[in-house]
């Protein structure tokens, strides 16, 4: 069987230095990145048993409980325009998070693809990170939240 979780791990070492930690057991890497909106905190995990990989960014924020149901509909305006990857909110606390999975299976699992893939779920919560602002703390709309970021 192929070592992916090493994959992920050679990916961190070269492109990442010591701004990560890993976690062996539950085949988990935490990286804090910088954005240009915020320092986001990365999870990237390797599950052996379905052969999938996930990439998350964790506690984007925390949506108060009287917006959540506009943070949904936001959420959802911006995840109807995406092709990988997705927004979430937890309805209980209202923590924010974005997450991009895949299986593996049988195929290859590179250097390239990792970094591909991590770069891009950074770029688009960089991209949407602001209409969640606009909405939580100046009172937009989720449409009019959401047309400010396909205005710039």
């Amino acid at each position: 069987m192929p070592a992916y979780f090493d994959d992920i791990l050679t990916y961190f070492r070269e492109e990442h230095e010591s701004n990560f930690t890993i976690d062996e057991e539950n085949q988990i890497v935490r990286a804090s990145v910088q954005g240009e909106n915020l320092l986001y905190e990365t999870a990237i995990l390797w599950d052996d048993a379905t052969q999938r990989i996930s990439f998350r960014v964790v506690n984007i924020a925390v949506v108060p409980d009287r917006l959540r149901d506009h943070a949904c509909v936001l959420t959802n305006l911006i995840n109807w325009q995406l092709i990988l990857g997705n927004f979430e909110i937890d309805m209980e606390d209202g923590e924010m998070a974005f997450r991009i999975s895949f299986d593996v299976d049988d195929g290859a699992l590179g250097q390239k693809q990792i970094n591909t893939h991590f770069m891009l779920m950074l770029a688009l919560v960089d991209k949407y990170y602001p209409a969640f602002q606009r909405l939580m703390w100046q009172d937009y709309s989720p449409m009019a939240a959401f047309r400010t970021i396909e205005e710039e």
